[in-house]
């Protein structure tokens, strides 16, 4: 999927400490229970735990672990997440997060197809950055991974064009009055 390995590790370390906080939570129990318990969430989560028990019907959905939101593997992937991006890197017939192969193409898979080129600069503006935000949708979240995988050796190898600085006032100027528009001229109609 050739997305750099430092986006990567950066984006799993910060999901769950490279492999070793998975969730504790039975992720069937975690959906159902949002089904259940929280009406504006009812439609997302059955919808979510409908594509967990299709994507684990030839294995245990009950056993799958994962947060208290549902979410699975390394990467933590939400089922319909796993459902569209999820690849079988191992070729063992079945895609399965909690396997190296399995998570690091997956998440590659996940932000390639939103975007991700490598050597971009990891900033708001790029595509790179927007990419590992749609991941999980918080500037706080984007710019700790983006910062991350800088520390791992991401480089970017493109500058992005920034608007022009704009000029600044020597102190105690003020901004020249616009001029005044001329009043209309009144038809006596109102």
């Amino acid at each position: 999927h050739k997305v750099d390995q430092s986006a990567l590790a950066a984006l799993i370390a910060v999901e769950t400490r490279f492999g070793e906080h998975t969730g504790k939570h039975h992720a069937f129990n975690a959906l159902a229970s949002i089904v259940v318990g929280y009406p504006r969430r009812k439609s997302w989560a059955t919808n979510e735990l409908a594509t967990l028990l299709k994507i684990y019907q030839n294995r245990d959905p009950l056993a799958v672990m994962g947060s208290y939101a549902g979410a699975v593997g390394y990467p933590q992937f939400m089922p319909t997440s796993i459902a569209q991006y999820g690849v079988d890197a191992d070729g063992d017939g079945f895609v399965n997060l909690n396997d190296w192969p399995d998570a690091v193409h997956s998440c590659a898979n996940y932000l390639k197809r939103h975007g991700f080129k490598n050597g971009l600069p990891l900033r708001r503006k790029s595509k790179s950055y927007r990419a590992i935000y749609r991941y999980n949708p918080s500037h706080h979240y984007a710019r700790v991974v983006s910062e991350l995988a800088e520390h791992f050796g991401y480089e970017p190898r493109v500058i992005l064009k920034s608007a022009p600085a704009a000029k600044k006032r020597p102190a105690g100027k003020k901004k020249p009055a616009k001029p005044k528009k001329p009043a209309a001229k009144s038809t006596g109609k109102h």
